[in-house]
């Protein structure tokens, strides 16, 4: 019964959520209106050169905050223009703060794993590696240390599958601490050296050995360092 009282005790996370959903399909349908306006207009230089394939209209939150953290990256931030011809070229208008991917965070009570993810995902497939590392990077009072919520594994995956740079690629996966780890993924993006690195340092000589015929002649560079390290008598071997 719709009255009954099982119903009655659910009855407000349903109103919650269907609220939540009225919510953001109405944002998404200005963000729709306010895009296809500046499309049209040919006022934002990012639909130039990475038109958009889709309406944000119905589709998921997270997919709306992918979107907004790819093509609205600064919405809403005003100080980070030094004057108002860079923000016209840069991004949206101010006042389209609904664009804005961190009021879509707090707005939603996105988790901050949620919001990591997606954003690095963007970021990387528009190949902004200072934004990414400034993402994965937590200030203290001295010195910036690296940081990654979702892990860095997870991290150099997200990079991996949105065809990050070899070099971007093997930077963060030497940031994994669990060298087991390490070694999986790098063998995974084929990061030879910081695999070969990873086994010497795990001391396993069999799997540095099977792991040796996988890796092209032409790294060179890394077939020799396997060589001096199942050479040196100094090292003990499992």
């Amino acid at each position: 019964m719709l009255n009954g009282p099982a119903f009655k005790s659910v009855a407000p996370v349903y109103g919650e959520l269907v609220k939540e959903h009225v919510t953001l399909f109405e944002r998404q349908i200005n963000i729709d209106k306010k895009d296809m306006d500046l499309e049209k207009r040919g006022a934002y230089y990012l639909f130039k050169s990475h038109p958009r394939k889709f309406v944000v209209s119905s589709r998921p939150l997270i997919t709306t905050l992918f979107y907004c953290c790819f093509y609205h990256w600064e919405a809403g931030d005003v100080n980070s223009y030094s004057s108002t011809k860079d923000l016209m070229l840069s991004s949206v208008l101010p006042e389209d703060s609904i664009k804005s991917p961190v009021k879509l965070e707090k707005d939603f009570k996105l988790t901050r794993k949620q919001f990591l993810y997606t954003a690095l995902a963007a970021r990387t497939k528009l190949k902004k590696w200072d934004e990414v590392e400034k993402l994965l990077t937590e200030k203290g009072w001295f010195k910036s240390k690296w940081t990654a919520d979702i892990g860095m594994d997870i991290v150099v995956d997200v990079l991996h599958r949105y065809s990050a740079t070899r070099d971007v690629i093997q930077k963060y996966v030497k940031l994994i601490d669990d060298l087991e780890l390490r070694f999986k993924m790098a063998a995974k993006v084929k990061s030879y050296a910081v695999a070969a690195e990873a086994l010497i340092s795990l001391k396993d000589q069999q799997q540095l050995i099977k792991y040796r015929e996988k890796i092209p002649a032409v790294e060179a560079t890394v077939h020799s360092r396997i060589e001096k390290a199942l050479s040196d008598s100094s090292l003990r071997w499992k």
